[in-house]
Protein backbone atom coordinates (compact mmCIF):
# COMPACT_ATOMS: atom_id res chain seq x y z
CA UNK A 1 0.00 0.00 0.00
CA UNK A 2 3.09 2.69 0.55
CA UNK A 3 4.19 1.77 -2.54
CA UNK A 4 1.12 2.61 -4.46
CA UNK A 5 0.58 5.62 -2.21
CA UNK A 6 4.38 6.70 -3.25
CA UNK A 7 3.57 6.07 -6.75
CA UNK A 8 0.49 8.04 -6.59
CA UNK A 9 2.14 11.33 -4.65
CA UNK A 10 5.13 10.73 -7.26
CA UNK A 11 2.31 11.04 -10.53
CA UNK A 12 0.73 13.68 -8.97
CA UNK A 13 3.72 15.82 -7.95
CA UNK A 14 5.15 15.24 -11.45
CA UNK A 15 2.04 16.84 -12.47
CA UNK A 16 2.71 19.74 -10.65
CA UNK A 17 6.45 19.39 -11.63
CA UNK A 18 7.52 18.55 -8.14
CA UNK A 19 7.87 14.98 -6.53
CA UNK A 20 5.83 15.34 -2.91
CA UNK A 21 7.13 12.59 -0.43
CA UNK A 22 5.06 10.00 0.89
CA UNK A 23 2.96 11.44 4.00
CA UNK A 24 2.98 9.79 7.17
CA UNK A 25 1.68 10.40 10.25
CA UNK A 26 3.55 8.73 13.25
CA UNK A 27 1.54 7.46 16.33
CA UNK A 28 2.66 7.90 20.14
CA UNK A 29 1.89 4.67 21.87
CA UNK A 30 -0.23 5.20 24.76
CA UNK A 31 -0.97 8.42 23.89
CA UNK A 32 -4.48 10.21 22.54
CA UNK A 33 -6.92 9.15 19.94
CA UNK A 34 -5.31 9.77 16.50
CA UNK A 35 -7.79 11.07 13.52
CA UNK A 36 -7.92 9.56 10.13
CA UNK A 37 -10.46 10.88 7.52
CA UNK A 38 -11.47 9.95 4.05
CA UNK A 39 -13.59 11.25 0.87
CA UNK A 40 -15.70 10.11 -1.67
CA UNK A 41 -16.17 6.65 -0.02
CA UNK A 42 -16.77 3.91 0.14
CA UNK A 43 -13.35 1.67 -1.06
CA UNK A 44 -11.30 4.58 -0.54
CA UNK A 45 -8.01 5.09 2.06
CA UNK A 46 -7.98 7.65 4.75
CA UNK A 47 -6.31 10.41 3.41
CA UNK A 48 -3.54 10.88 5.71
CA UNK A 49 -1.42 8.35 6.72
CA UNK A 50 0.34 6.04 6.90
CA UNK A 51 0.43 5.94 10.73
CA UNK A 52 3.80 4.79 11.98
CA UNK A 53 5.40 3.88 15.04
CA UNK A 54 8.19 1.08 16.60
CA UNK A 55 6.95 -0.49 19.25
CA UNK A 56 9.51 -3.04 21.43
CA UNK A 57 6.20 -4.65 23.21
CA UNK A 58 2.99 -6.33 21.75
CA UNK A 59 0.44 -3.03 21.26
CA UNK A 60 -3.55 -2.78 20.95
CA UNK A 61 -4.58 -1.02 17.65
CA UNK A 62 -7.91 0.45 18.55
CA UNK A 63 -10.45 1.63 15.60
CA UNK A 64 -13.84 3.25 15.72
CA UNK A 65 -16.09 5.67 13.95
CA UNK A 66 -17.42 8.52 14.91
CA UNK A 67 -20.24 11.17 14.31
CA UNK A 68 -22.85 9.41 11.93
CA UNK A 69 -22.91 5.52 12.54
CA UNK A 70 -22.09 2.92 9.56
CA UNK A 71 -18.36 3.74 8.55
CA UNK A 72 -16.90 0.51 8.13
CA UNK A 73 -12.91 -0.32 7.70
CA UNK A 74 -10.76 -2.87 7.08
CA UNK A 75 -7.24 -2.14 8.85
CA UNK A 76 -3.69 -3.07 6.83
CA UNK A 77 -0.16 -3.14 8.29
CA UNK A 78 2.83 -3.02 6.15
CA UNK A 79 -0.33 -3.21 3.07
CA UNK A 80 -0.94 -7.03 4.62
CA UNK A 81 -5.00 -6.88 5.98
CA UNK A 82 -4.68 -7.60 9.65
CA UNK A 83 -8.89 -7.44 9.88
CA UNK A 84 -11.82 -5.28 9.51
CA UNK A 85 -14.18 -3.33 12.27
CA UNK A 86 -17.20 -4.33 13.62
CA UNK A 87 -20.83 -4.09 11.34
CA UNK A 88 -22.41 -0.76 12.47
CA UNK A 89 -26.36 -0.33 12.30
CA UNK A 90 -26.18 2.53 10.21
CA UNK A 91 -29.72 3.78 11.27
CA UNK A 92 -28.43 8.13 11.06
CA UNK A 93 -27.21 8.17 14.63
CA UNK A 94 -24.93 10.89 15.69
CA UNK A 95 -21.62 11.00 18.56
CA UNK A 96 -18.68 12.83 18.40
CA UNK A 97 -17.60 11.61 21.87
CA UNK A 98 -14.61 8.94 21.03
CA UNK A 99 -14.94 6.93 24.04
CA UNK A 100 -18.47 6.54 24.15
CA UNK A 101 -18.34 5.50 20.21
CA UNK A 102 -15.64 2.95 20.73
CA UNK A 103 -17.85 1.32 23.46
CA UNK A 104 -20.66 1.52 21.88
CA UNK A 105 -21.73 -1.21 19.53
CA UNK A 106 -23.74 0.72 17.37
CA UNK A 107 -20.68 1.66 15.55
CA UNK A 108 -18.09 0.04 13.87
CA UNK A 109 -14.66 -0.83 15.67
CA UNK A 110 -11.85 -2.89 16.55
CA UNK A 111 -9.39 -4.16 18.02
CA UNK A 112 -6.31 -5.89 17.32
CA UNK A 113 -3.14 -6.94 19.05
CA UNK A 114 0.59 -6.48 17.15
CA UNK A 115 3.82 -7.88 18.22
CA UNK A 116 6.67 -5.87 18.43
CA UNK A 117 8.55 -3.82 15.51
CA UNK A 118 7.99 -1.23 13.29
CA UNK A 119 4.15 -1.08 12.28
CA UNK A 120 2.75 0.88 9.27
CA UNK A 121 -1.06 1.24 9.11
CA UNK A 122 -3.23 1.91 6.36
CA UNK A 123 -7.15 2.35 6.68
CA UNK A 124 -9.81 1.53 4.13
CA UNK A 125 -13.28 1.95 3.90
CA UNK A 126 -15.54 -0.57 3.08
CA UNK A 127 -18.92 0.98 4.27
CA UNK A 128 -20.25 4.41 4.97
CA UNK A 129 -23.11 5.88 7.00
CA UNK A 130 -26.20 6.57 5.01
CA UNK A 131 -26.15 9.32 2.55
CA UNK A 132 -22.53 10.29 3.78
CA UNK A 133 -19.30 10.20 1.49
CA UNK A 134 -17.02 11.56 3.42
CA UNK A 135 -16.14 11.35 7.49
CA UNK A 136 -13.67 10.89 9.62
CA UNK A 137 -12.75 7.79 12.45
CA UNK A 138 -9.89 7.49 15.15
CA UNK A 139 -7.50 5.38 16.30
CA UNK A 140 -5.10 4.56 19.25
CA UNK A 141 -2.25 2.29 20.06
CA UNK A 142 -1.63 1.03 23.67
CA UNK A 143 1.14 -1.47 25.25
CA UNK A 144 -0.69 -4.42 25.63
CA UNK A 145 -0.15 -8.07 26.86
CA UNK A 146 0.23 -10.86 23.99
CA UNK A 147 -3.11 -11.99 23.30
CA UNK A 148 -2.25 -15.70 23.31
CA UNK A 149 0.49 -16.02 26.31
CA UNK A 150 2.55 -18.96 25.81
CA UNK A 151 1.64 -22.07 27.94
CA UNK A 152 4.83 -24.32 28.85
CA UNK A 153 3.93 -27.49 29.05
CA UNK A 154 4.89 -28.77 32.39
CA UNK A 155 7.74 -31.65 31.91
CA UNK A 156 6.01 -34.67 34.18
CA UNK A 157 2.96 -34.28 31.29
CA UNK A 158 5.13 -33.95 28.28
CA UNK A 159 7.24 -37.20 29.49
CA UNK A 160 4.49 -39.40 29.68
CA UNK A 161 2.91 -37.99 26.62
CA UNK A 162 6.39 -38.59 24.75
CA UNK A 163 6.85 -42.43 25.94
CA UNK A 164 3.06 -42.87 25.04
CA UNK A 165 3.27 -41.58 21.55
CA UNK A 166 7.07 -43.44 21.35
CA UNK A 167 5.27 -46.82 22.60
CA UNK A 168 2.28 -46.27 20.20
CA UNK A 169 4.46 -45.66 17.11
CA UNK A 170 7.02 -49.11 18.54
CA UNK A 171 3.48 -51.02 18.38
CA UNK A 172 2.39 -50.22 15.39
CA UNK A 173 5.59 -50.46 12.95
CA UNK A 174 5.67 -54.30 15.27
CA UNK A 175 2.24 -55.21 13.63
CA UNK A 176 3.05 -54.44 10.51
CA UNK A 177 6.34 -56.35 10.24
CA UNK A 178 4.53 -59.33 11.64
Amino acid sequence: MKRRLCAAFLVLGGMGGIARPCPTAPVTINGDWVIFKWKDAPGVWSRNGPFTYDAATWTSLKVTDVKHDGDRFTVYDGGLLIGATSVPTNDGLRIKAIDAAYADPRWSSGEFFLPPGSHSLTLKTVTVAAGQTHGEGYLRVDTASPPYPSQAIPAPGAIGLSAFGAGLAAWSCRRRLV
